[in-house]
């Protein structure tokens, strides 16, 4: 049921499901390298590769070469890819919320106790994640 609605809304604004992920790991993390995208999106390099083609064919990213690295590209989003990430993000915020609202105070307590926990075992384990 989750994914229908990301699989309407992704194809309402004309992206597949990997391009998707990939405008949205560039919205919220800025311009990265393949492998970061790849990382943080939990796909293979592979699939991002052939996103990254498609998104700069239709001009929603771009590519420059790693000052310290000429062998690496960073991925970019441009003004239109921005304004489709932007639109990803708005649709993700509204789904979450919704969800949420559906919590009672005690649900949403307990889920806030939670991810408290989840987020200090990361900290500890991996470093500051902020």
């Amino acid at each position: 049921m989750i994914r229908r609605g990301r699989d309407a809304e992704a194809e309402r604004l004309g992206v597949s499901i990997d391009e998707w992920r990939l405008l949205f790991v560039l919205q919220r993390m800025g311009a990265q390298p393949s492998i970061r995208i790849a990382e943080a999106g939990l796909m293979d390099r592979g699939t991002v590769s052939r996103s990254v083609a498609r998104l700069e064919k239709r001009g929603f990213v771009f590519r420059i070469s790693d000052a310290n690295d000429g062998r690496v590209s960073i991925i970019n989003l441009t003004e239109s890819g921005s304004d489709i990430a932007r639109q990803i993000a708005s649709f993700m915020l509204d789904r979450e919320l919704a969800m949420i609202a559906e919590l009672t105070d005690e649900e949403w307590a307990t889920w806030l106790n939670v991810t408290e926990k989840f987020h200090s075992f990361l900290s500890r384990e991996y470093g500051d994640a902020d």
